[in-house]
């Protein structure tokens, strides 16, 4: 596998997750509740995979050979 597409899965995988709760707090929700539950997943767990799926994104050259 070529250091773009493992790449490309790291960040989709963790984009989806992004997505998923988005569209939950603008279109699922009802309560201020749910907002706030999923705006602390957000902050404890999503962005910070998103920042490291970028770190893990500029290294993957290292681990991963181009073909």
């Amino acid at each position: 596998m070529s250091p773009d597409v493992l790449s490309f899965y790291v960040l989709r995988r963790v984009l989806e997750d992004l997505a998923v709760d988005v569209n939950a707090i603008m279109h699922e929700h009802t309560r201020d509740e749910d907002d706030a539950e999923t705006l602390d997943i957000l902050s404890r767990f999503v962005l910070p995979a998103l920042d490291q799926a970028e770190q893990d994104c500029r290294s993957v050259g290292q681990v991963v050979p181009p073909h």
